[in-house]
């Protein structure tokens, strides 16, 4: 069944006197089917008010698709391998959320919706990088300390962000540049941002952007993902990554195709679209040897046969707390 609410589905966060950056948060439909409800809150940023709206609606397709996949149990859905150039069928129930013999647990990692089908791709397959390239940083210490050049810290200042930002950077698996960054405030984690791009202030700017909206929502919210933060251990642990070599953007080149590891064997493509809805297109890009999800400890859990795990040798450590990007 399907329920939409009447009020305040779509809510514009910022400040018009003071924000230079628009930020929407929408819940159009709740989706639930067997008891169950799937994530339906949509939300994105941007200078430009319709193009948040655009990028909220994606989201929310992104989701919903997702979601009508989850319960059909009984389809299957043709995906292309991207390395292989063959076509491989999986249930279709095993593309959605959650557990599944095949993939081991997927949440919306590696989804894209639009109506250009190379920048869809290029931005699910950046997403997927992304995932991956934060297990590595954050349980391995894999990457930098990007410097906050002037370039950037006008950028902190012009998304008026209030706190101390901290900005690294991974590329474990990809030539692709995924930024990390957590704002830390009041001896908390009040938020964190990644973006994975071929262009590495693009990268740092998008994961700034990210960590802004994530502010905007969750501060002073009780259902906080940071909450859990609170804990010394989260901040001391992100301060242990001030050890890392230190890079200067300004000197890093930009990429003009993404390229993979040679381990990584399998790339499929998927598309999501429902029956009677084809004016835009969703796809999942994922992988048999990459992980779908968060990199938290209770998703590492249900994928011990992933070959990322394999290669960087993971272990859960209780001298780690939980991954807190989001």
């Amino acid at each position: 069944m399907i329920f939409a609410n009447k009020y305040n589905r779509i809510k514009n966060l910022s400040n018009s006197f003071l924000d230079s950056y628009n930020i929407v948060n929408s819940s159009l439909q709740v989706i639930k089917v067997n008891g169950l409800i799937a994530p339906y809150d949509a939300s994105a940023i941007d200078v430009n008010l319709q193009i948040a709206y655009c990028k909220s609606l994606n989201e929310f397709y992104e989701r919903s698709r997702l979601a009508f996949l989850t319960f059909k149990s009984k389809t299957e859905l043709s995906c292309y391998d991207v390395i292989s150039k063959n076509v491989k069928v999986f249930p279709s129930n095993s593309i959605g959320y959650g557990t599944n013999e095949h993939f081991g647990y997927m949440d919306s990692t590696g989804t894209a919706s639009g109506t250009e089908s190379k920048k869809i791709y290029n931005k699910a397959l950046l997403e997927l990088i992304e995932k991956n390239d934060l297990l590595v940083f954050w349980y391995k210490k894999y990457g930098y300390k990007i410097n906050l050049d002037i370039s950037i810290i006008s950028y902190i200042k012009k998304l008026g962000i209030i706190g101390e930002v901290k900005i690294y950077m991974t590329n474990y698996i990809s030539n692709a540049y995924t930024i990390i960054v957590f704002i830390l405030h009041n001896k908390k984690v009040k938020a964190t941002g990644i973006a994975s791009s071929l262009i590495i202030m693009d990268a740092v700017k998008k994961a700034l952007e990210e960590s802004k909206l994530l502010l905007s929502i969750y501060t002073g919210c009780n259902y906080s993902p940071f909450n859990r933060t609170d804990n010394k251990s989260y901040v001391d642990y992100i301060r242990s990554f001030e050890i890392l070599p230190s890079l200067n953007i300004a000197n890093i080149e930009k990429h003009n195709e993404i390229s993979l590891v040679d381990w990584v064997k399998t790339l499929y493509i998927a598309v999501l679209n429902t029956k009677y809805f084809q004016k835009n297109i969703t796809i999942r890009c994922f992988s048999e040897e990459l992980i779908s999800c968060l990199p938290t400890y209770a998703n590492m859990a249900c994928l011990s046969n992933k070959e990322i795990l394999k290669q960087i040798s993971f272990i859960f450590n209780d001298d780690i707390p939980d991954c807190p990007v989001v």
